[in-house]
């Protein structure tokens, strides 16, 4: 048998996470899990995992202990709410762009269509795109926020 420990940040599947044990002993997988989520400022989710070669070779896996965040949750989830705000950045980037998805009437698939964008959000994009931009280049510090970006 073996077991994987794997930490996730908020408990969140499709967050930061890493692994942190990975081997035979079964009393050091849990330890080394419990101590993490304590560890961590209640920041990390932290899951022990067994694996065993189950019948016909195929391998078998089983969640066998987790270790909550101080978010709550029972097990770790996918949180499709930071899906949603990070693909409605590109939708805003795309849309300054004059650039817009719709169904077309009668149909099921999306086209790319050419509108002109409120000027209004086109400026907030642009800053806060200019803002991020000068941040990846070293060029600022987040401590440069001044929150109007």
């Amino acid at each position: 048998m073996t077991y994987l420990v794997t930490a996730f940040r908020w408990g969140w599947l499709n967050n930061h996470s890493y692994n942190l044990y990975c081997g035979s002993d079964f009393r050091k997988a849990f330890e080394t899990a419990e101590e993490e989520a304590e560890d961590r400022a209640g920041k990390y989710g932290v899951v022990v995992h067994r694996f065993d070669d189950g019948e016909n070779g195929e391998q078998d896996q089983e969640l066998i202990g987790y270790f909550p965040s101080s978010w709550g949750e029972k097990l770790p989830y996918h949180n499709y709410k930071l899906d949603y705000y990070s693909t409605l950045g590109h939708m805003m980037e795309e849309y300054a762009d004059g650039i817009f998805y719709e169904v077309q009437e009668g149909g099921s698939v999306l086209q790319k269509t050419a509108i002109e964008p409120d000027p209004r959000i086109v400026g907030r994009v642009r800053k806060r795109k200019e803002f991020y931009d000068a941040l990846q280049s070293g060029d600022i510090t987040r401590g440069e926020d001044d929150g109007t970006r």
